[in-house]
């Protein structure tokens, strides 16, 4: 009897690569289905004539932090290695201020300034600048400031 009901039920279910296949799309659907797995997008870079979103100031702020501090690490190994070098204290404090004045100025006008600027354009008249853009201006540095914060 146990051997008819094997028999009966070989008959009625698939076979087993049928079943390994079933059962494996299953699982696939219920991990897509509960983000367990993650059919992601590229992300699509932004048009860089485009004025910049609030997001991406906050994010360009917490990335400037960052190489603001590596700026200032290099002024300070300037200055180590003019100490190292057999120059006084004050002008080894010297090469540091020099560095770090310098370095920030290059690193602020590469990243930071260009991206102030597609809302109000660099060297624009004071008396030209509307208030639409003043007021731009204003929401961008808030956003920035609000990534150098974090």
């Amino acid at each position: 009897m146990l051997e008819k009901l094997i028999a009966h039920a070989r008959d009625v279910l698939p076979a087993r690569s049928t079943m390994i296949t079933v059962l494996g799309a299953f699982a696939l659907g219920a991990m897509v289905s509960s983000k367990g797995i993650s059919c992601r997008q590229v992300p699509v870079k932004p048009d860089p004539s485009l004025p910049p979103t609030a997001q991406s100031l906050v994010k360009l702020g917490k990335t400037y932090t960052i190489n603001l501090g590596k700026v200032y690490a290099s002024a300070w190994e300037a200055g180590a290695a003019a100490l190292e070098a057999g120059k006084p204290v004050s002008a080894a404090l010297g090469v540091v201020h020099e560095s770090w004045d310098r370095d920030r100025g290059q690193l602020f006008d590469r990243s930071v300034s260009v991206e102030f600027a597609k809302l109000v354009p660099e060297g624009k008249a004071d008396g030209d600048v509307t208030a639409a853009e003043r007021a731009a201006l204003a929401k961008a540095w808030r956003s920035f400031a609000t990534g150098l914060r974090k």
